[in-house]
């Protein structure tokens, strides 16, 4: 067996395939990532569909209009998380406004925001060396409604 990128192939004939293959599935790749920013760019508009920043995502996770959650490949942040309905913020504690239980402090909200993102059958993006993200504060996110 064979690695060639992400891919692990059976015989040196896929290996080969496989490797040609590697430079126009790159150009696929970025072209989608292109896409995705632009739609961004767009959808930050006055009553678009799209969210910038740690705060405005995580309010958009929370009432599901989350389509696809974008990330900067380097993006943490602390945070909290309510552990009766899953309620996510970008402060460090308190009470959940949804069902008033204690929220739990989160080094990294990162991971519990991807998981709600795909149990909300949402998709999530990591993006590297993209310096769109930086400007809104490296997590975004296209919205359904």
């Amino acid at each position: 067996m064979v690695e060639v990128g992400t891919e692990v192939c059976r015989t040196p004939a896929e290996a080969r395939a496989a490797q040609a293959a590697l430079p126009a599935m790159r150009d696929h790749q970025e072209a989608q990532r292109d896409e995705l920013l632009g739609r961004l760019q767009q959808g930050l508009g006055a009553g678009g569909r799209a969210a910038a920043g740690l705060e405005e995502v995580l309010d958009c996770l929370n009432e599901q209009r989350v389509e696809t959650l974008l990330l900067d490949a380097t993006f943490a942040s602390t945070g909290a998380q309510c552990p009766s309905c899953g309620w996510l913020c970008a402060r460090d504690g308190g009470a959940c406004p949804a069902d008033g239980a204690e929220l739990q402090p989160c080094r990294d909200v990162v991971e519990p925001a991807i998981h709600r993102t795909l149990a909300q059958d949402a998709d999530v993006v990591r993006l590297r060396d993209r310096p769109e993200m930086e400007l809104h504060g490296g997590i975004a996110a296209l919205l359904r409604f």
